[in-house]
């Protein structure tokens, strides 16, 4: 499938406290504001794990990011449904190589704005 100007990629995901325990372990990043738990039992996510969530259109669509750029508005817990919407603000080619823009918000279920991101890739296809 290809990606046209102004198309809206979607993902949603919930992340549990074995993934941000995992993603620790991964990237050797640990803090104790990520061990222990808030009254509602929830774990606090790593920044760059919520916007984890924002370069699956990458995998998805073989793009090669090349910057990353991300405003972090609010925390991120686990436990809650996370919502990404991915939107193409441009697409350019420049000698022979298809450039890509990607705008990038990530949403918990509240509808709380958490992250605003700018993607920038080549696509690979």
């Amino acid at each position: 499938m290809r990606l046209n100007k102004d198309d809206e990629v979607v993902y949603e995901r919930i992340f549990t406290e074995k993934d941000l325990k995992d993603y620790a372990t991964i990237a050797n990043f640990w803090g104790k504001h990520h061990e222990i738990p808030n009254d509602k039992g929830e774990y606090l996510l790593q920044g760059l794990l919520t916007a984890s969530l924002t370069n699956k259109i990458g995998g998805d669509y073989d793009i090669l990011m090349y910057k990353m750029e991300f405003d972090f508005l609010k925390k991120a817990y686990t436990g809650r449904k996370l919502k990404c919407v991915n939107i193409v603000d441009n697409l350019i080619n420049k000698g022979g190589k298809n450039f890509i823009d990607i705008i990038s918000d990530v949403y918990d279920e509240n509808g709380d704005h958490l992250l605003h991101g700018f993607l920038r890739g080549i696509l690979l296809d």
